[in-house]
């Protein structure tokens, strides 16, 4: 079975707005990545649900950005949800705890492919009440196009997403496995 963590997305007063687990997905060293397998708990500021669809979640050190990808039941591309962040160091490979500070705007990827942002108001707003955010505004929105333009170009980290899952039991295997490793090089082919 594959390594249990959690994932903590906080907003910039440091204060949690959501947390889940998932299960590691040990494809790269560069880039930890999490497996979240429909009906996972997921608990924010105001509510708890179960997620409806499965997740697969990039975390990219050093980039202003982590995205969420999404697979039904089907298998298939159900869209993606891209927080913009304050950077993240390297999570060590055996961290439990994978922590990001979330910057309000997000770019959505719908499951027909077309793009939008949004929140860019929420992210002013808080300006208001937090000063650390105005240094790093331009920088903030620029991410926020960047990233746009990333996803309607299907360019840059969006390159290694699929339109299909090989598999939605990810978190029963064992990562050092040769049934494991045969997903692995089947859903990516070494595109890490």
């Amino acid at each position: 079975m594959l390594e249990l963590v959690s994932i903590q997305k906080i907003v910039p007063n440091g204060s949690e707005w959501g947390h889940w687990q998932g299960y590691r997905l040990p494809i790269s060293e560069a880039c930890p990545t999490v497996w979240t397998p429909a009906g996972t708990a997921m608990h924010w500021q105001h509510n708890i649900w179960e997620t409806k669809n499965h997740e697969i979640t990039f975390f990219w050190p050093h980039r202003w950005y982590v995205i969420h990808v999404f697979y039904n039941h089907e298998k298939t591309f159900f869209g993606c949800y891209c927080d913009i962040v304050m950077p993240n160091p390297p999570f060590a490979p055996d961290s439990s705890n994978l922590r990001y500070v979330d910057l309000y705007v997000d770019v959505v990827v719908k499951p027909d492919h077309s793009v939008y942002t949004k929140d860019e108001e929420i992210y002013e707003r808080a300006m208001k009440q937090n000063a650390n955010l105005i240094p790093i505004r331009d920088r903030t929105f620029a991410e926020l196009d960047a990233l746009a333009a990333h996803a309607r170009n299907w360019t840059g980290p969006f390159a290694i997403l699929d339109e299909q899952i090989v598999r939605t039991d990810w978190h029963l295997l064992d990562a050092a496995g040769p049934e494991f490793v045969a997903a692995c090089d089947s859903q990516w082919g070494g595109r890490f």
